[in-house]
């Protein structure tokens, strides 16, 4: 249980690309059926996606039980809310219990691989003629439901095809460095940030035309209010004295040069408030800015830097010409001389006791040789996934890396896969 309990996020993230990629059906046939009941539009969705959490805490077993009992409680939520839709109850709520069912095989898969790269743009598909449909205005009000599931989708959907392309490089490993999958990552974020920006360019640039609206007015009330502060009162022949005012500078409907220099002089200091203060903001803004941006190439540093500790590059060259001349005359060699007798298990070191172990284990299997050692060990069901994973891993490390083995650690992986393969 505890297991589960640690990788239960990554598989609540699979749970939700699949519910996030039926999402479009039920809310399109939501609002068809039930125009003005947005709530059980909505609610099928959350009821699979915490369903489909609660599978995965089940014992593997018992998943494909709990998914049929929430196939049920689907069917009794629909009899309970949705008669008033009719047949379109099956829109609504049939993606929900398919999804319910392809939840249970899907979870014992590595990380972001639950779903093939198909579903994945079958749901994009469904996206886009669902947002097509949702332009017609019979359907008005429906699409801010669909862009809200359209993003997070896209988003994840990157995030799915990015970690499945750096598994593919690691040449079997199980995944790639930790350093590398954050870099890519925050990357990946980055440019989806980016492509979002894009996509809502004229909704941003009508929110930035209302802030400098707003700014203007905001400008244009400092000056009104400062331009209060001098009312011009008009001032009669039999006025006594008074406070003076531009009215009383002005004769006969013309404004004074004092007035009209007071005026201008106020004009101009209210300019010039506004251009330090826009001075001060910007300036302050563009520091920030700088430190962010410094911060984040320090970042990018750090991880490269990270990734080229512990990821080496184990590609290795078809056309290696030295190596396969030497390759040729072993061979040579081995046909022309007697077969000496194999080296004792006891005399081998680790490293060499592991590679005879899979060479024991490839002519037992014959039929694996064209396979990878970890395509051949996790495809043969006598061998149990761990030991697989423990027998693929060590024989990498001894036939690709430098690191020393253990002969403990090699006679213990003997015995646990002895009686499977009969080595």
């Amino acid at each position: 249980m505890k297991e589960r309990l640690s990788i239960l996020p990554m598989k609540a993230l699979a749970a939700l690309g699949l519910v996030l990629g039926i999402a479009p059906i039920c809310l399109v046939a939501g609002r068809h059926f039930l125009p003005m009941e947005p709530v059980r539009w909505v609610l099928p969705l959350l009821f699979a996606w915490t369903w489909g959490i609660l599978i995965f805490l089940m014992p593997g077993r018992g998943r494909v039980p709990f998914a049929v009992a929430g196939v049920f409680a689907l069917a009794l939520l629909g009899g309970i809310m949705y008669r008033a839709a009719g047949l379109g109850m099956l829109l609504i709520l049939g993606p929900c219990a398919a999804a319910l069912f392809l939840m249970p095989p899907a979870y014992p898969r590595l990380y972001w691989e639950e779903w093939p790269p198909g579903l994945w743009v079958a749901g994009v598909l469904a996206h886009l003629i669902c947002q097509f449909i949702a332009s017609q205005p019979s359907y008005a009000g429906v699409d801010v439901y669909l862009k809200c599931a359209f993003v997070p989708y896209i988003f994840l959907l990157l995030i799915c095809f990015n970690r499945t392309g750096l598994r593919s490089g690691m040449h079997g490993a199980a995944k790639a460095p930790a350093a590398l999958r954050a870099r890519n990552g925050i990357l990946t974020a980055g440019l989806f940030l980016i492509a979002l920006a894009a996509s809502l360019w004229g909704r941003l640039a009508q929110w930035a035309d209302a802030a400098w609206r707003a700014i203007l007015r905001l400008i244009l009330t400092i000056v009104d209010a400062i331009m209060s502060l001098f009312p011009e009162s008009s001032g009669g022949a039999g006025d006594g004295g008074g406070s003076m005012s531009f009215g009383e500078l002005a004769q006969e409907g013309e404004t004074s040069p004092l007035a009209a220099f007071l005026e201008k002089v106020l004009m101009v200091m209210t300019a010039v408030i506004a251009v330090l203060l826009a001075v001060f903001v910007i300036r302050f803004l563009g520091k920030r800015l700088i430190q962010l941006v410094k911060r984040i190439k320090e970042r990018l540093r750090a991880y490269s830097a990270l990734s080229a500790e512990d990821y080496v590059d184990e590609a290795e060259s078809t056309l290696n010409w030295e190596e396969k001349t030497k390759s040729l005359r072993e061979k040579i060699g081995k046909s022309l001389a007697r077969t000496p007798r194999p080296t004792p298990w006891e005399q081998l070191d680790g490293r060499q006791r592991v590679r005879r172990l899979y060479q024991q284990y490839l002519k037992k299997r014959p039929e694996m040789k064209g396979k990878t050692a970890r395509e051949a060990l996790a495809q043969d069901g006598a061998i149990d996934q761990k030991q697989a994973a423990v027998f693929s891993g060590l024989y990498e490390k001894a036939r690709y890396s430098d690191h020393d083995i253990s002969a403990a650690a090699a006679d213990e992986l003997r015995r646990s896969v002895r009686d499977a393969v009969s080595l």
